[in-house]
């Protein structure tokens, strides 16, 4: 199944108790970073469109566009240095500027672990001087497992007790991408592994 999505989206965020009063000094790493309280609100205006396809029930891709016009946009900047020689930053207002990218995921379910992998392309610009903005990287990759620990543990224990049993299924045994070989109850320190297809050594 394929499900499209359009939208757009209304932002405004005022500067936090940080932003307008910060004072931290950290010597060690050679900065300083100091509140601007004349920072004023920053407001957007967003744009995007995205896909979701369903490649099998297990298998989910999706593709999706985005574009953040801003104005007043605060930032976090190097201003210059103190006298003892400390890089100082200090947050600031942009007049203009503008995010945009895309973000391409997919999703497996077919095992007891959930697996996500996603890829994104940023292009963030400060408008009036088209230079990047900082500390947002342009390209970002993020891979992420998850599941119920709990459930998973129960699987591993029942799975373990039919093998021993000798009651285990072939397709109980099947599909794996690893096969963990310990030696301490044999007591040996050379072993041959048995690998099961299509697993590699």
């Amino acid at each position: 199944a394929l499900r499209l999505r359009v939208g757009t989206a209304r932002g405004f965020r005022g500067p936090t108790f940080k932003e307008l009063g910060w004072n931290f000094l950290n010597a060690g790493a050679g900065y300083t970073v100091e509140g601007n309280t004349a920072l004023v609100p920053e407001s957007s205006w967003q744009l995007f469109a995205g896909a979701t396809w369903a490649v099998r029930p297990d298998l989910v891709l999706e593709a999706d566009i985005y574009r953040n016009a801003l104005r007043d946009m605060i930032d976090l900047a190097l201003v210059g240095s103190t006298e003892a020689g400390l890089l100082r930053y200090t947050p600031r207002n942009l007049a203009r500027a503008r995010t945009q990218g895309v973000e391409l995921t997919a999703r497996y379910t077919g095992t007891p672990v959930r697996h996500a992998a996603s890829y994104e392309r940023l292009d963030a610009t400060d408008l009036p001087t088209r230079r990047p903005l900082s500390q947002r990287a342009p390209h970002a990759a993020r891979l992420r497992a998850s599941g119920d620990l709990w459930a998973n543990a129960a699987e591993i224990v029942r799975l373990a007790e039919a093998a021993r049993s000798g009651k285990a299924v072939r397709s109980e045994l099947s599909g794996s991408t690893i096969t963990i070989t310990s030696l301490g109850k044999l007591g040996g320190i050379v072993s041959t592994p048995v690998i099961n297809h299509p697993e590699v050594a």
